[in-house]
């Protein structure tokens, strides 16, 4: 189904007399409009194409609805399944909480943006740029994010089982509690990063750039790969038989 052009127009319509009853109106009458703004947009999505659930979303950001330090409408519980946004600049959006399975993200710009508990299970992520976003409690469990550009992301409690993380960029990244189950992290560079309490076990980190790295508390076993000559005794991991 293609998006009706009527339907993006009466959404951001409805957005732009939110903004303007949050400055003149009672809070009671910003929030009927920020929930009219809401509930047209997940009337849209499901029967959207990936494409147009896609250009639905650009357009709702470039009309300023998805700024995560202002006010915003809510995506949470969306269904943004396989969502079209590659290649797009989002810095500092809002998908928190967003159902984004299989989502096209390659290459995007999601610098600052809140993806904390969404659900991007199987999304592909390569290439993508998450400077200090924050993904906490994200599911990725299956997520492609080869050579993804990662410094300070907020990746605590993060599902990663199986996610692909090779040549990422996690400088000083927090992944305190997250899954890394069978995680595929090879020559991912890692430095004063903080993965305590972390899940490695099956994990391959091989030739991964581990300096400075606080891995005191995180679980591996004799199945995960480490750079050669790492002492994983010594950085205070727990070795499960």
């Amino acid at each position: 189904m293609t998006v009706d052009v009527a339907d993006v127009a009466a959404l951001i319509d409805a957005f732009v007399r939110w903004l303007d009853a949050l400055s003149e109106s009672g809070p009671l009458r910003s929030l009927a409009i920020r929930t009219e703004v809401e509930q047209r947009l997940h009337h849209v999505l499901p029967d959207a194409s990936p494409a147009d659930r896609g250009r639905l979303v650009r357009q709702v950001y470039d009309a300023g609805a998805l700024f995560c330090d202002e006010p915003h409408v809510s995506l949470l519980g969306a269904r943004l399944s396989r969502v079209d946004l590659a290649g797009c600049s989002l810095p500092r959006s809002c998908f928190a909480g967003a159902a984004m399975r299989a989502a096209r993200l390659e290459g995007t710009d999601l610098s600052g943006a809140d993806l904390s508990g969404a659900v991007m299970i199987t999304a592909q992520l390569s290439g993508a740029k998450l400077f200090g976003a924050d993904a906490s409690e994200a599911e990725l469990a299956g997520a492609i994010l080869v050579r993804v550009a990662a410094t300070d992301v907020d990746l605590r409690g993060a599902n990663l089982v199986k996610a692909t993380l090779e040549g990422a960029d996690l400088a000083r990244a927090h992944l305190g509690g997250a899954n890394l189950l069978g995680c595929h992290a090879e020559r991912a560079t890692l430095t004063s990063a903080t993965l305590t309490g972390t899940n490695l076990l099956w994990a391959d980190l091989t030739d991964a750039v581990l300096d400075g790295t606080d891995l005191h508390g995180a679980v591996c076993n004799e199945h995960t790969r480490w750079p050669e000559g790492f002492d994983a005794t010594g950085a205070g991991i727990i070795l499960i038989d």
